[in-house]
């Protein structure tokens, strides 16, 4: 999930198994295990296994563009969802 073409299949297979329309919202976070480890470990935005180019390709491809985010990211102090947030925002075009 690190590039357009990835963010392009998963759209795909979503449309095709499920169906785009059914997705309602988004849990949004980074990754800290690498793609099938099997660990549903959260990273911040950007620090993660995906980083900065997966998300951002993920938050504006056009499929995906209109479904409500919610962060699903660590949370230690009271200023991590204002940086996550920051750094969703300039990912959206």
């Amino acid at each position: 999930m690190r590039d357009k073409k990835d963010i392009e299949r998963i759209a795909d297979e979503i449309e095709n198994y499920a169906g785009l329309d059914r997705i309602k919202l988004i849990h949004l976070n980074d990754s800290k295990g690498v793609i099938g480890s099997c660990i549903d470990r959260h990273e911040h935005i950007g620090l993660g296994k995906i980083g900065m180019k997966g998300l951002s390709c993920f938050v504006d491809h056009q499929a995906f563009r209109d479904i409500p985010l919610i962060f699903e990211t660590p949370k230690k102090s009271e200023e991590d969802d204002p940086v996550n947030l920051a750094k969703v925002r300039k990912m959206i075009r």
